[in-house]
């Protein structure tokens, strides 16, 4: 099984972060082999993905960090 979360954020703020942090940890049961989240930069699709549980994921906080939209791109 898989999970997947489809998520629209106009100005990525802290507590935006917060609430999809929680959403990874929330969904995590649905896949626990691989993580990964996608998002648009500009007129691009960037994808960050590693083989571990979305906890081991979100600890490294850069991984969030690279989707908004002032953060360089990575």
């Amino acid at each position: 099984m898989c999970g997947i979360i489809g998520i629209a954020i106009r100005d990525f703020k802290e507590t935006d972060r917060t609430q999809v942090r929680d959403l990874f940890l929330q969904s995590q049961i649905r896949g626990k082999h691989a993580t990964g989240v996608s998002y648009v930069k500009g007129d691009q699709v960037h994808t960050i993905k590693e083989p571990v549980p979305a906890e081991k994921f979100l600890e490294k906080r850069h991984k969030m960090d690279a989707v908004s939209e002032e953060s360089p791109s990575r």
